[in-house]
């Protein structure tokens, strides 16, 4: 039995966990083995080496050398995220597999919600999930060492009886019906991270660490210009990774969240990104050529689409109401 009639539901339910969590999410540590930690990393590896011969050549010269030159390293860290930062030797990205663990997650909950056979699985799952944080939450203020609180699907599944059909057979059998899709989709939401960290260190953000929330804002939002900017420069698709920024669109509810973070509202920020995005895909003719004329009015129709629902949520936010954002 498909759950394609329960996937609303299902977007509901991960859309409140990531609500009420999504900002202790780079803080969690994903439970993986060993064996698993190395495919991370081998295939991070590789999503880099292409990453750079893609991204970095079609720059301005001074961005391209910039953009050649920072080391990109990937660590065994379980802790879901990545920076940029700089030493003496120069600017540098951080991205620890853990990150790219998550956003294997969310893609093989996707797939997986599609080929179970009772979605309270499902919902328990992102439950079992939202516990861990909260206890996380209450361990990092005491001083105390996190648990791993991101259990892949499959590993939640044995220990919920409600998870019957759900393993790893089935979803390798899942995963293989999406084609190449899925592997698609996870290294898009690595190229978006790779990109995004990269707009960091060429927009000078590691050589003057921010002094305060609102300038450590902006700079997320420029380096999130520069992930469409860089992209459009190489006649890339510039729809990423969906899970990926399903996550950051769900990052905080309240203007009063958004004046204690160093990150600006989840929908403010997905608002300007499809803004940005919608405008390359009409005003760049080498990427129009690229992506063919009728797939890049495609794509607009599509933002236009997510556009309407954020643009809403913002104005409900900013009038101090509660919204829900409808995802991707």
């Amino acid at each position: 039995m498909h759950l394609a009639r329960n996937s609303a539901n299902w977007q509901r339910r991960l859309r409140g966990l990531l609500l009420v969590s999504l900002v202790l999410i780079e803080k969690e540590v994903v439970s993986q083995t060993p064996s698993h930690i190395d495919w991370y990393v081998n295939s991070t590896q590789a999503v880099i080496s292409g990453f750079k011969r893609v991204y970095c050549p079609p720059q301005p010269e001074a961005e391209e050398e910039i953009c050649w030159n920072t080391p990109i390293r990937v660590r065994r860290s379980l802790e879901a995220n990545a920076f940029a930062d700089e030493d003496d030797t120069g600017p540098y990205i951080v991205i620890n597999v853990g990150v790219v663990a998550m956003i294997d997650f969310m893609e093989q909950a996707r797939i997986a919600s599609m080929e179970g056979d009772d979605p309270r699985c499902f919902t328990g799952w992102l439950d079992a999930m939202q516990r861990g944080f909260i206890v996380n939450s209450q361990r990092g203020q005491r001083g105390l060492k996190r648990i791993d609180a991101i259990p892949s699907i499959v590993s939640y599944a044995r220990t919920n009886r409600l998870c019957r059909g759900v393993n790893d057979q089935s979803l390798v059998a899942a995963i293989k019906r999406t084609g190449s899709l899925y592997s698609k989709s996870v290294e898009a939401g690595i190229v978006f991270i790779l990109l995004h960290e990269m707009g960091h260190v060429i927009r000078g953000h590691t050589k003057q660490p921010p002094t305060s929330n609102a300038e450590s804002r902006r700079n997320e939002y420029e380096a999130d210009d520069f992930t469409v900017l860089a992209s459009a420069r190489a006649g890339q698709n510039l729809m990423f990774n969906i899970e990926t920024w399903f996550l950051v669109i769900s990052q905080g509810s309240t203007i009063e969240w958004e004046k204690n973070s160093t990150h600006p509202l989840g929908v403010k920020r997905g608002l300007r990104f499809f803004t940005r995005v919608k405008d390359a895909l009409q005003r760049s003719q080498y990427l129009r050529r690229r992506l063919g004329p009728s797939n890049a009015d495609a794509y607009v129709k599509t933002i236009d689409r997510w556009m309407a629902p954020l643009a809403a949520c913002v104005s409900s936010i900013h009038a101090g109401k509660q919204c829900e954002p409808v995802d991707p």
